[in-house]
């Protein structure tokens, strides 16, 4: 079924990339600093490891493997004992043996390392150390257990140098071709050039030993069978000379019978018949051998008696041998994945053994058949000689009896061309690795990399720190820009309350209009913090002037639809929780107020925390007291005096602990605030915070208008939406909202593309 485009778009939201990468710069700007102490501590820590690391050297060389590399041509390739066997192993194979056990310790007892004194690591060491796992060599091999015996003790040191030898050894195939590169890095220009050339060297001589190996294991096989066909030989011509001479027997030449000349046939043809019965016997014998070793690599089976499905499985064998060495790149012997590559292997050199098992019997039936052909040559010639006479049938036994020897001794120097063809192989250079490059000292160090290395720092401090910044502007759940006032809490934006130092626009003051602590007694008693209580009517183009007119303009449009009563606005201004600029908003707006002619009193009513009232305590008349206005507001009220040298400010304090005040008291307060109004232009009410305080509900349906401060950057959405939920009965009250303590620079950081200000 096709969706919608407006179901598509609610299951699949379009996403713009232009505003994704303005929104992540915008990020970025607002927390440049982040950004740019990353990159300078990421910096700085790269070149002080550049400058105090250990400079590293590599050194290079490269082998050619090739199979048929040393072989002798006149040799078959079936009986070549050669380290590498073109049908069998690869040039992966021979990159791990370069890396074995055996052949490293060769090297490090060749090379004589010794272990390094124990000493107490650098700080950048013991940082490398705990990244790389690795420990000091001297520590690991005293580390020894006593109880070790004294060969069991110099193998474990030896595993031990071994280990630390090949942390900077690294042998790789290069691309596809047959060649090794061998690499050793070392702080020691010389060593490393030595290492990789003594990895080279003892590799040759590993693989000549091996080369040796098996051509003497070769040479062992072949001197037993050529003993036995040497005595076999021995015998015949000793039975034909017997023969010869027993019977005194000479055969005439050119005067053959009919029937001694068919009976020369058989006897040729039985003749070749056991000889092929007599190669075929040396065949099955080596298949046997082969078989019982249980090894499918030493077998060696003539090309006209293999099967295709001898051929499919050892090509899987060999693709098996393959995996399993790409396998141990990345793995441990141990690994499932080798060990099932292994088990395949043992279950297919299972079904080789089996094959040569089913070669072997087709064998034996092929022997089987040239023996019953012998028994029937055998028969026929009887038979020819029985028809001849005595001397002929003596004439016979005796060629046969030298044909015999003839064979016999045809296999004996077969072999023996073979032996002394195996015997040149021992001091026949047969390796199958050549040379390309030894290792010469390098001319340049290859770690540290001093601009790769500063350069990454950098990137990588870069990618750190936009991680970072996205990650607490996702974490941030502040109000941070206007536009989240009307779109989340449905509330007008009035403007910001600024960290006074941080408006700059502050510059520019009013012409004759000081300060609050410049103006005498008794606001010279507030000193120099005094200044900020009438920031808002001191400077007159700031951008809390702007939120005080924002606030007036609204306020006024609220007292213009409101029923003319002959009365002034009770204007309240409070927060979700304390300590969000509530009370400085409502003394600066009750100040602007009064610098522009309006005749206001500023009533604390934050019962717990007179905030308004001990902040003006220097200021205040001890006779304007809110007890007084709450008991006989119609007395009090026109007793009110004014601040002084302030005629249109009056400030109602509240100087004694009213925590007592409920919604029982609220006709009462609702009268003073009322007949106050009477008297005022504008009464600016600051109220307690609606988190913590009760009465905030009560006291906030009394008043005209609301006005909502939010501390900028600090308070918590959740705590502003649940204060608003509290005050949902007197939600048409509010004015708008403002933000407090604003950073100018910060907030038009935030704002800056969706600014309110002229």
């Amino acid at each position: 079924m096709r969706l919608e485009v407006t179901e598509r778009d609610r299951f699949l939201p379009e996403v713009k990339l232009g505003d994704v990468i303005r929104d992540i710069w915008q990020k970025i700007r607002r927390r440049w600093h982040l950004l740019a102490i990353a990159v300078c501590v990421t910096a700085l820590a790269s070149i002080y490891y550049v400058a105090t690391a250990t400079p590293q050297y590599t050194a290079n060389g490269s082998l050619l493997i090739d199979p048929r590399y040393g072989q002798n041509p006149d040799q078959t390739s079936q009986l070549m004992p050669g380290l590498l066997m073109s049908d069998a192993l690869t040039v992966d194979s021979e990159l791990r043996v370069m890396a074995s056990r055996e052949l490293t310790k060769r090297v490090v007892q060749v090379l004589e390392i010794e272990p390094k004194p124990a000493s107490d690591p650098s700080l950048l060491q013991r940082v490398k150390s705990m990244v790389t796992g690795g420990s000091d060599t001297s520590e690991e091999t005293d580390a020894a257990p006593s109880a070790l015996s004294e060969d069991a003790a110099e193998q474990r040191r030896l595993e031990v140098l071994r280990k630390s030898f090949v942390r900077g050894l690294k042998i790789q195939r290069s691309g596809d071709s047959f060649v090794i590169d061998i690499a050793y890095t070392s702080p020691n220009i010389e060593f490393s050039a030595k290492a990789v050339n003594t990895i080279i060297q003892e590799y040759l001589s590993l693989s000549r030993e091996e080369h040796v190996t098996k051509v003497e294991r070769n040479l062992d096989w072949l001197s037993g069978r050529i003993n036995e066909l040497r005595q076999n030989m021995r015998n015949a011509q000793t039975a034909v000379a017997e023969f010869r001479q027993t019977n005194n027997l000479l055969v005439p030449e050119g005067s053959a019978l009919p029937s001694e000349v068919a009976l020369t046939s058989a006897i040729n043809q039985l003749v070749d018949l056991r000889s092929e019965s007599l190669a075929l016997d040396v065949q099955i014998q080596q298949l046997e051998e082969g078989i019982r070793s249980g090894n499918p690599d030493v077998v060696q089976v003539a090309p006209e008696d293999r099967t295709n499905t001898l051929d499919q499985l050892e090509e899987s064998y060999d693709a098996l041998q393959q995996q399993v060495l790409e396998a141990l790149v990345s793995r441990s012997e141990t690994s499932p994945v080798v060990q099932n590559l292994r088990n395949q292997m043992a279950q297919i050199q299972d079904l080789i053994i089996a094959e040569y098992g089913q070669i072997l019997e087709r064998l034996r039936s092929q022997s089987a058949a040239f023996q019953r052909q012998v028994q029937a040559t055998e028969m026929v010639k009887d038979e020819l000689e029985a028809e001849l006479g005595t001397d002929a049938q003596k004439t016979v036994e005796l060629r046969g009896l030298e044909l015999e020897a003839d064979a016999t001794r045809e296999q004996y120097e077969h072999l023996l061309a073979q032996y002394n063809s195996a015997s040149q192989l021992v001091s026949f250079d047969a390796t199958s690795a050549r040379v390309i490059a030894w290792a010469v000292p390098p001319d340049t160090k290859s770690a540290p990399k001093s601009k790769q290395t500063v350069i990454l720092a950098v990137f990588a401090g870069v990618v750190m720190a936009i991680a970072l910044i996205v990650l607490l502007e996702a974490l941030d759940d502040t109000f941070r820009m206007h536009s989240d006032i009307s779109r989340e809490l449905g509330l007008t934006f009035l403007g910001i309350s600024p960290v006074f130092g941080s408006d700059k626009k502050s510059r520019l003051r009013a012409s004759g209009w000081q300060p609050l602590s410049l103006r005498g007694a008794p606001w010279a008693k507030l000193g120099k913090n005094g200044q900020w209580l009438d920031f808002a009517a001191s400077n007159p183009v700031s951008y809390f002037a702007e939120t005080m007119r924002s606030i007036h303009v609204n306020m006024t449009m609220g007292r213009d639809q409101r029923p003319n009563e002959g009365r002034g606005y009770v204007v309240g201004i409070t927060s979700s929780v304390k300590e969000e600029g509530k009370t400085s908003t409502a003394i600066n707006y009750a100040t602007f107020l009064a610098s522009q002619g309006k005749k206001t009193v500023l009533v604390d009513l934050d019962i717990i925390a007179r905030g308004t009232s001990r902040a003006l305590k220097p200021t205040l008349n001890p006779e304007n007291g809110l007890r007084k206005v709450l008991e006989d507001p119609t007395t009090v009220v026109p007793t009110l005096q004014p601040v002084t040298n302030t005629p249109n400010l009056t400030v109602v304090g509240n100087f004694e602990d009213l925590a007592n005040v409920g919604p029982q008291h609220s006709y009462a307060i609702a009268h003073a605030l009322v007949t106050l109004s009477q008297q005022f232009d504008y009464v600016v009410v600051d109220l307690p915070p609606v988190h913590g305080v009760a009465e905030t509900q009560f006291l906030g349906k009394i008043c005209d208008g609301l006005v909502f401060v939010i501390r900028w950057g600090h308070t918590r959405r959740p705590q502003v939406a649940s204060a608003l939920k509290q005050l949902e009965g007197a939600r048409s009250k509010f004015v708008g909202a403002i933000f407090s303590q604003v950073r100018v620079k910060s907030y038009e950081n935030h704002n800056g593309h969706d600014t309110y200000t002229y």
